[in-house]
């Protein structure tokens, strides 16, 4: 990871001290009934699990499987492995694809990387498949044979992810593999941007309809804006003095070159709609200032790849869209520059044969590829038409390694709006250039289910998980264009609604991309009416979150969010597996805390530990992830996805909504002296349960352990809690949640200090922790949250591990993993 990540904005709040202790209700009669009529049900039959082999044995990250064992698939797969790290220098993997204990279908001895993109439609059936390599010794180390099926036949009408077809014949249903695109890329006249069989003219008119206009007059005035704006110098080696300083610095060269490539984007296209020598003649000279820029500099990949993308993209647009415009001299200089760069950048996408869930490497390749795609057949840039057969089909792997075929992004909530504003003029791109709908893919086009789950239409509102929790933001800066394009493409009437929930977004748009102009050189039929989402809850259990709304239509929500995810603690994620977040009336009331100065600063290392996330720790804050050379005291957490959670469980019944998350995974020590995980806890499973009719959130904990533990549950809230003997009360404005505990008897503290200050003035945050008087092997508790601190009737019966709770007519049973509503 590097440091030079986004500044983030501040919330929070000063907090005060207070202790009370909580007593154990008694439970009410009948509770012996329910143990017999609803005794703990028997799990599912699993796959029958594999050996460990040297696959399995590498850490979770270094790893990517594709398919999973005993994975059922609608279509051919693509594969993935891990990079051994004894693997012999310069030899190759064997790779088998046979059915399923028989007959080899297919046999490679040639690959070089661990994966394999198999241009290949397979019947339905059973198959499996190994792979082997040379280790260090000369001895052969084979995988163990990982089974899956493909059920649908329907699948295989046409041959998918890889048709191989010519540019000129691609389709809706017909991604090209690389070879075939860079072939078939070169035939395309320029400007390659313009979609074929359009024309500016074409595009002009469109853009003049009722609906599209108020995009041409953002872009027109944007553009005219830029007229006035000087064209930068270029940057030079900040001499900082400390850490913070460093990361803004390069920050502040990322956001001008960021800027330069949107200023050449919007004077070029509105240049070309509206006939005006003025605007071409700027994109012009910052094209060629751009140019200058040194490839190896401060903006160069080495140091600043995020600004370096910035660069090649814009001279990628820039040479192709002002060609005509540009002697033989100046587009020599803009090649050369475009050349030095995409190698560079190039170079470091290597980190993903290692690496496979690398957020930087992952981002890069399509900005890599965008750029190719503009670039192959450029004079003095042999290497590109390889390039992009190379790239183009690893982008392939890589557009889906952070998130879940049902929309997931499994990186954070902030950052997954920041992927969402890459991936979505990426799309763009590609389909105005090369008329490929990479919106065929399930993950790529589902995108938008998460941002609507989590982020309130038209509304501020923090993250719920992972880096940049404090930002609010997300739905203001990005929905109006970026969230616009996005329906423009996907035809979806929810995800017309989303944009158009901010009625400013439709006739006066705060920004707007070129994409969604040149696009109508694609498709120019009316945009898709709004249509509000029928549904109060989402779980995405690829990537472990779950959120749960009073009513999703509202921008003022009330909300339950949770995450327990196979990432774990890896990236922009938190070490906040089984964690809930609870926002009522759009005004965040548990939070899970922390600031993001910038990645990996000491505030943030500090406060990605489970003891500052709505989650339980033990024995003084002990939690998930944890650094075991610091075993002496909580430790600043591992990145890591071997520590992780699962969702193993959803449901949702009338107004009544369940998760699951089994974290025992996660509560694990890592020593780095034995390369090692020591697991602290035997069993760590949250089930919430959101009854939308009460308002009546319980939350139930079922822990235990092979060593005496003195549990703790942890909550924060950006003000101070308010508590007594019965009750413990978070309040944000108008908005209020009172916590009731039933379990073992428990005390209540909080604080409002850090262990670690933030880097940067922000305001306080409380932190609360219920911590259990008595130490003992196990742990079932539960938590009722009451919104707006309502009287509401619940009754709670407790035997052992198993919870019973009534909300009027409603029924809920817990038990360890088990959970039944209204049973």
């Amino acid at each position: 990871m590097k440091s030079n990540r986004r500044l983030v904005r501040l919330t929070a709040a000063l907090s005060l001290v207070l202790l009370v202790s909580c007593q154990q209700p008694k439970p009410p009669s009948g509770e012996q009934e329910l143990l017999t009529k609803y005794p703990t049900a028997a799990g599912d039959p699993k796959c029958p699990a594999l050996l460990p082999d040297w696959l399995e044995r590498l850490s979770a990250q270094e790893r990517r499987i594709l398919p999973t064992d005993c994975e059922t698939l609608s279509r051919t797969p693509q594969f993935s492995w891990g990079e051994a790290r004894d693997r012999q220098v310069g030899s190759t993997w064997t790779f088998v694809l046979r059915n399923q204990g028989g007959a080899a279908v297919l046999t490679r001895t040639d690959l070089s990387a661990p994966r394999f993109l198999l241009d290949l439609a397979l019947a339905p059936g059973d198959y499996e498949w190994s792979v082997a390599y040379s280790n260090t010794r000369g001895a052969i180390v084979p995988s163990q044979w990982r089974r899956f099926k493909i059920a649908d036949t329907a699948a295989f009408a046409n041959r998918s992810l890889l048709a191989g077809q010519a540019l000129a014949a691609s389709s809706p249903s017909a991604i090209s593999n690389g070879a075939s695109l860079a072939t078939s890329i070169l035939t395309k006249a320029r400007p390659r941007l313009l979609p074929t069989g359009s024309s500016f003219a074409m595009v002009a008119a469109a853009a003049r309809s009722t609906e599209h206009l108020p995009v041409l007059t953002k872009l027109r005035e944007l553009a005219r804006y830029t007229l006035s704006r000087p064209v930068p110098a270029a940057p030079v080696t900040p001499v900082t003095a400390t850490e913070l300083a460093k990361v803004q610095g390069s920050i502040a060269i990322w956001q001008e070159a960021r800027r330069e490539r949107e200023y050449i984007e919007m004077l070029a296209l509105i240049g070309r709609l509206d006939n005006s020598p003025a605007l071409i003649a700027n994109a012009k000279l910052r094209l060629m200032s751009l140019a200058a820029w040194s490839p190896t500099g401060v903006s160069g990949e080495k140091i600043n790849d995020q600004a370096n993308r910035e660069i090649y993209a814009a001279l990628a647009v820039g040479i192709d869209m002002l060609w005509p415009e540009l002697n033989g001299p100046e587009r020599s200089q803009v090649t050369a520059s475009l050349r030095s760069r995409l190698l560079q950048a190039t170079e470091s996408l290597a980190v993903l044969d290692r690496s496979p869930y690398d957020s930087h490497a992952n981002n890069n390749i399509r900005w890599v590829n965008q750029a190719l795609l503009l670039a192959t057949g450029l004079p003095g840039f042999p290497e590109a038409p390889e390039m992009l057969t190379r790239y183009w089909d690893l982008s392939l792997f890589t557009l889906s390694a952070l998130s879940g075929s049902d929309g997931g992004f499994g990186n954070g909530i902030a950052y997954g709006w920041y992927n969402f504003a890459f991936n979505v003029p990426y799309v763009a791109a590609v389909r105005s250039i090369t008329g490929i709908d990479l919106y065929q893919l399930e993950h790529l086009r589902r995108a938008g289910d998460q941002l609507i789950a989590f982020t309130a239409p038209n509304s501020k509102q923090p993250s719920a998980f992972g880096d940049g929790l404090e930002v609010q933001e997300h739905y203001a800066h990005y929905s109006s264009a970026y969230f616009r394009l996005h329906a423009q493409m996907t035809r979806s009437a929810q995800d017309a609604w989303y944009w158009q929930a901010n009625p400013a977004n439709i006739s006066a748009p705060s920004n707007a991309l070129i994409w969604q102009l040149l696009l109508l050189g694609v498709d120019n039929r009316p945009l898709p009416s709004p249509v509000a989402p029928s549904q109060n809850t989402w779980f995405f259990p690829d990537t472990g979150l779950a959120a749960m709304h009073v009513d999703a239509k509202q921008s003022a929500r009330t909300s339950v969010f949770f995450r327990s995810s196979r990432f774990g603690s890896y990236g922009h994620s938190h070490a906040d597996n089984n964690s809930v977040v609870y926002t009522s009336q759009g005004l965040p009331l548990l939070v899970n805390a922390g600031y993001y100065p910038y990645f990996n600063s000491p505030h943030h290392k500090n406060t990605r530990a489970t003891r500052y996330k709505n989650a339980l720790t033990f024995d003084g804050g002990y939690g998930q992830s944890e650094n075991l050379l610091s075993a002496t005291k909580p430790s600043d957490p591992m990145l890591s996805m071997d520590a992780r959670g699962d969702v193993i469980r959803t449901e949702t019944r009338g107004s009544l909504s369940l998760v699951t998350g089994d974290a025992t995974a996660a509560y694990r020590g890592y020593s780095t002296q034995t390369y090692t995980w020591t697991p602290l806890l035997s069993n760590a499973v949250r089930s919430v349960v959101m009854d939308r009719a009460s308002g009546v959130t319980l939350i139930y904990d079922w822990a235990t352990s092979n060593k005496t533990r003195q549990w703790e549950l942890n909550y924060h809230s950006p003000n101070a809690f308010a508590a007594d003997a019965a009750t413990v009360r978070a309040s944000n404005g108008r908005a209020s949640v009172c916590l009731d505990r039933y379990g073992p008897a428990s005390s209540f503290s909080q604080t409002s200090t850090w262990q670690v200050a933030p880097e940067v003035t922000q305001p306080n945050q409380a932190h609360g922790r219920f911590t259990v008087l008595n130490p003992s092997l196990e742990l079932a508790h539960l938590t009722v949250l009451r919104d707006g601190c309502k009287i509401v009737p619940v009754q709670v019966a407790q035997q052992g591990s198993r919870i019973s709770v009534v909300i009027g007519s409603q029924t809920v049973i817990f038990e360890k993993r088990q959970t039944w509503l209204n049973p």
